[in-house]
């Protein structure tokens, strides 16, 4: 019964109305076509592929349709179908809309006209090898087999539009030329097996599988595709289950378009050279391919390379390739996203920007001993990228061009060991707002010109430059801003920079290591760090530099080590650590020059380890805190207060202005004296307080009034200041030399008590004070008149005076004084005089004697052993009162200068 239904089937497809006797006479070759189909053999008509018709080569495209669509009962077709060799077929061999039953193989042999194959249904396979054809129109075509163009020559466009095959789509070794339109166009055809344009395939116009679906792989290799000014490949939108091997020397003039193409497994492009004729070379845009895409073994592109957008389910594999954007980019992967590494080494070349913008990269990106030409832009841009592995620009990486990583996330290591990187006129390499969760290690030989750049990026491990030469070309050599680097920062092992480097607001968990670097800021600053912690300590040990090194409003956690440095081999060496913290050792020792220009305002260090050839000229130490000297640092008074004075001018108040015009700055001296106290020196201590109060009255800072007071009364309370604080220094040295008001005591008593036995021994000044003493007749002889009170008291007839009444008394000698009467002893009363509260029963009984005034003048005016007296008592009462209270004063501490 199956056998009945397939004759049916059989007869249905035959040429309605027409039988073998519609046709003329039959050619030779006709004939022997049709007894070959007969016993499903294969008509052979010569071994070579005819050039012109013969009666032995001449086929009419007519019979060929007839034996096709079955013949009739008289021709009866073998299974193995229709099958010519050497054959010259005229007419075009038109199957519209037809079913075809059976094979047709058609080799070598040439077709005067083209084919059109329409809506034709074949249910089993169409090879047509080693044939010349003038175009094929095959579109809406459904064949059961495969379409085999093997070796064809075509020459004009051969159209596969909307095609169904349900095997393979082979075209090895075709020359396909479009004339002015397209060489193959399979647009939005479905094809279930492998296509393959290889082993010589060449085209002369696109190649087009716009929206088609192949089941298996895509199979170029060995192949030349010439767009003819229009694209040389397009699988726009199409999807491949397969691979897309475009490899072993596979040539195309013109774009390479798999835009929006979904491929099940890899691209291979290795081997392959593309040239986009002015265009892009080869376009991946949101392109979904499962596998790996590899353009390596010496891939070469004129044009663009993109893959904007595309997803890549295993590496980018670009080893050996070399890429000419020809004044474009080279490779633009904007919005990639990569399962696995990015792979441009192993000498990739690309001339214009390399491009990952935006990328997600699951493995590495690795451009070892690559070479980057960015043609006056950037060499490599890979901002807000996210890489899970690390990058790599080592092993002799070049670039000309930025490179730059701005705002990318890197969870491996950024490493550029033996890099060399030229920014041509731009930064050479930035890393702003990056997120590394490795090292940073851009060390080893490695060398930039133009900055390299840091701003705002965290670093999990190490940024380290090791050996590295970086040259700002006028600018900024290093900038590290606002970054947070958990390592340590390694500038040593013989860095170079040429220009800036700058740390600002960063934070550094590790060290700060520039041993042995060598610093040239090119007449401007060498080295900043302002605003920045440092959580290890900073080396700057055989440090050279040329400019000014500052680390200002910096925190540094662990010591701070210049010994050995050496900056501006001229002798002018600068450092300036203004606003520091150093929590552990400041190290400022063996250094080849001493500092010049050297600022530390406002720094703050745990402990200062210098020597005394350390400090230059023009210091500024303003604000400068230190908890404690060294044991090897300098302690005398002399070495500290030489050190001071090596301050500015102004600052060390010796510019000579005086008063508000005064610049002078307290705190570099009262921390000295405080930290000297604090280390138990005290009497060094002691010798920078007279110090500074001296240099306060050198600076005109004594006695300032308010500055709202008069002329007049500013300068009275300016006098009366400036003279009380000299009297404070001279009684005490300003409170801290309380011992020279015992001096000066010791000195007022003894000379007060030599002046006292003069007056009373040789002058006779004193005398009792007691009226009853005083006055009474028996001591009369004591008294200093007591001639002429003798006188008074005898009679004139009495001309002789008794000797014991002749002269002047004394009452300080008098024998006839009781001893009940408190004796006068010059050193008690000096002393009574000078001690207001203590009472020796000297200044109470005892008094000079003052004459009684003829003036009102005659207080001050008079001149003479009593009246001076009175005036050393005087003096010497009110000194005693001053020495109390400045006695309790000390004691009670009210003498110190802060207050």
């Amino acid at each position: 019964m199956g056998h009945t239904d397939g004759r049916a089937q059989q007869s249905k497809a035959r040429a309605q109305g027409r039988s073998l006797r519609d046709f003329d006479t039959l050619s030779r070759a006709e004939l022997a076509l049709l007894d070959s189909c007969r016993i499903g053999e294969v008509a052979k008509f010569g071994a070579d592929k005819p050039t012109e018709p013969n009666e032995e080569n001449t086929v009419r495209a007519g019979f060929i349709r007839f034996l096709l669509l079955g013949g009739d009962d008289q021709v009866p077709i073998h299974e193995h179908g229709i099958q010519l060799h050497g054959a010259y077929i005229l007419e075009s061999l038109n199957l519209e809309a037809a079913s075809v039953w059976y094979d047709f193989c058609a080799t070598s042999c040439t077709f005067a006209e083209k084919l059109e194959l329409t809506d034709a249904n074949f249910k089993r396979s169409v090879k047509l090898t080693f044939c010349e054809i003038p175009g094929l129109e095959g579109r809406r075509m459904i064949v059961g087999g495969m379409v085999s163009m093997r070796g064809v020559k075509s020459k004009d466009t051969v159209s596969l539009d909307n095609s169904q095959i349900g095997g393979q789509l082979l075209c090895s070794r075709a020359e396909l030329y479009g004339k002015e339109g397209a060489a193959l166009t399979v647009d939005a055809a479905v094809i279930r097996g492998n296509v393959l344009l290889d082993d010589g395939f060449r085209t002369v116009g696109k190649v087009s599988f716009n929206n088609a679906r192949v089941g298996g792989d895509f199979i170029s290799t060995f192949a030349s595709l010439d767009g003819n000014n229009d694209h040389a490949l397009s699988f726009i939108d199409a999807v491949i289950k397969g691979s897309v091997i475009l490899h072993g020397g596979f040539r195309a003039r013109g774009t390479i378009h798999f835009m929006n193409v979904r491929i099940g497994s890899d691209f291979i492009c290795s081997n392959a050279s593309l040239d986009g004729n002015n265009n892009t070379a080869l376009c991946l845009d949101k392109a979904v391919i499962r596998g790996s895409v590899f353009l390596q073994m010496g891939f070469t592109s004129v044009g663009a390379v993109r893959l904007m957008g595309t997803q890549i389910g295993g590496q980018l594999q670009c080893s050996g390739a070399s890429l000419d954007g020809k004044d474009g980019d080279a490779l633009s992967a904007d919005r990639v996203v990569i399962t696995d590494s990015v792979l441009l080494c192993e000498g990739f070349k690309a001339l214009g920007t390399v491009h990952f913008t935006s990328a997600k990269i699951g493995g590495h990106l690795n451009c070892s001993s690559a070479s980057l030409d960015g043609k006056d832009g950037e060499a490599l841009s890979v901002g807000g990228a996210v890489i899970k592995g690390g990058v790599f620009l080592q092993g002799g990486f070049k670039a000309v061009g930025k490179v730059s990583f701005n705002g990318s996330q890197i969870d491996g290591q950024l490493n550029c060991i033996g890099a060399r990187l030229d920014g041509k006129d731009d930064y050479a390499l930035s890393v702003d707002r990056a997120e590394i969760k490795g090292n940073v290690l851009l060390r080893e030989r490695f060398e930039s010109i133009g900055a390299v750049r840091l701003t705002g990026t965290q670093i999990g491990g190490e940024l380290s430059f090791r050996e590295a030469s970086l040259n700002g070309k006028n600018g900024d050599a290093l900038i590290v801003d606002r970054s947070v680097i958990k390592g340590n920062v390694l500038l040593n092992g013989g860095f170079e920079a040429v220009g800036r480097v700058c740390f600002l607001g960063s934070q550094i968990d590790g060290q700060l290591d520039c041993i042995e670097a060598s610093l040239d800021g090119k007449d401007g600053d060498a080295l900043v760090v302002e605003w920045t912690v440092i959580k290890g300590a900073v080396l700057l040990r055989k440090v050279q530099a040329e400019g000014l090194v500052a680390f200002m409003a910096t925190q540094i956690n662990g010591l701070f080590d210049c010994s050995g440095a050496r900056f501006d081999g001229s002798g002018n060496f600068v450092l300036s650590v203004k606003e520091t913290r150093v929590d552990g050792i400041l190290i400022l020792r063996n250094l080849p020059h001493p500092l010049h220009k050297a600022s530390f305002a406002g720094t703050k260090v745990a402990v200062l380890n210098d020597d005394e050839y350390a400090w230059g000229s023009d210091l500024d130490l303003n604000g400068f805190v230190y908890n404690f000297l060294d044991n090897d640092a300098p302690i005398r008074a002399a070495s500290r207060l030489a050190w001071l004075d090596k301050q500015t001018l102004s600052a060390a108040g010796n510019d000579g202005k005086l008063g508000s015009d005064s610049r002078f700055r307290p705190h570099p001296w009262r921390h000295l004296q405080y930290v000297l106290k604090q280390m138990g020196h005290t009497e060094e201590a002691l010798e920078v307080g007279l110090a500074f109060e001296r240099r306060l009255r050198k600076a005109g800072l004594i006695g300032q009034p308010p500055g709202n007071w008069c002329r007049c009364g500013g300068w009275l309370y300016s006098a009366i200041a400036k003279a009380l604080h000299s009297i404070y220094g001279a009684l005490t040295g300003y409170g801290y030399r309380p011992m020279l008001l015992l001096g000066w005591f010791l000195f007022t008593w003894l000379t007060c008590a030599s002046f006292y036995w003069w007056a009373a021994e040789k002058e006779g000044v004193f005398a009792p004070s007691n009226p009853i003493v005083f006055q009474h007749a028996n001591y009369q002889r004591c008294r200093p008149d007591r001639e002429s009170v003798w006188r008074k008291q005898n009679p004139p007839i009495v001309r002789t005076v008794p000797k014991e009444f002749t002269g002047p008394g004394n009452w300080y000698l008098c024998e006839e004084l009781r001893e009940e009467y408190t004796a006068l002893s010059p050193l008690a009363f000096s002393l009574d005089v000078l001690l207001p509260l203590v009472d020796l029963h000297q200044e109470k009984d005892w008094a000079p004697l003052i004459p009684t005034p003829k003036t009102g003048l005659e207080e001050i005016t008079a001149f003479g052993w009593k009246y001076l007296t009175r005036w050393v008592i005087w003096f010497q009462t009110l000194f005693g009162w001053l020495c109390s209270l400045l006695l309790v004063a000390m004691v009670s501490g009210l003498t110190r200068r802060k207050e």
